[in-house]
């Protein structure tokens, strides 16, 4: 999609092409749309938007549009604020010319990637990992933003410099081990009972194991929690 448009727009740039002109004002002149292209499309963001990147595919310097006294900018049918969008540029004097400029928004988050190559069954340490920016939606899995998530975890995987670290990279720690007492909560029909059960077995989080009761002596299989406790449903 993002490709048909740079055509099209490439094409009305050569119907609205006018004058020759030298190729150092044909570079000044592509800046300068470029920038006024950038700076009109981030003032119509919503402010959680404001620094997302915005990627404004003009053509080439080479091809000729003269400097213009003064650009008029506006959208280009729907205005899509999450992704593509096309911004019509006019120009008046000294000659008249439309151009109509794809643009991409992207809106980026920070994300967690490899400062430099990790071979499988590494464990991750601060000098492991850096911050990028990148839109979590454009990549193939969950996506980590804190370093505490992953410091002292172990790779699955390879992973090359400049990769993100996605969650499904990581071989998650057991986070109740057999023989440790661990809370067991009991819940359903708004109603919320905990009490202290003994694990059987090793656990991740979301993994069912089985647990006894201290109590009763009745052995449970439960649901491992991301804070160590158990859960069943009643």
């Amino acid at each position: 999609m993002f490709r048909s448009l740079r055509n099209w727009a490439f094409a009305a740039a050569l119907i609205f092409y006018l004058a020759p002109i030298n190729q150092a004002d044909a570079g000044e002149a592509m800046a300068a749309i470029h920038s006024a292209v950038i700076q009109f499309v981030r003032q119509h963001l919503a402010g959680s938007m404001r620094n997302s990147e915005i990627a404004v595919d003009v053509p080439a310097a080479s091809v000729n549009f003269p400097t213009c006294t003064r650009l008029q900018l506006g959208y280009f049918g729907y205005a899509n604020p999450f992704g593509n969008q096309t911004v019509a540029v006019h120009c008046q004097n000294p000659q008249a010319w439309t151009l109509y400029v794809p643009v991409q928004i992207r809106q980026g988050s920070k994300i967690l990637i490899a400062a430099h190559s990790l071979s499988a069954d590494s464990i991750l340490r601060a000098g492991d990992i850096a911050e990028s920016v990148a839109n979590p939606g454009e990549l193939s899995g969950a996506p980590l933003h804190d370093p505490a998530q992953v410091i002292g975890q172990r790779l699955q995987y390879g992973v090359m410099a400049g990769q993100p670290i996605l969650r499904s990279m990581l071989q998650q720690r057991d986070l109740v081990h057999a023989g440790q007492l661990v809370t067991l909560v009991a819940q359903g029909d708004g109603v919320r009972i905990a009490t202290t059960a003994e694990a059987i077995e090793n656990g991740k989080e979301g993994q069912s194991i089985l647990v006894r009761n201290v109590q009763s002596g009745r052995v449970l299989h439960a649901i491992v929690m991301h804070n160590g406790n158990v859960r069943v449903s009643f």
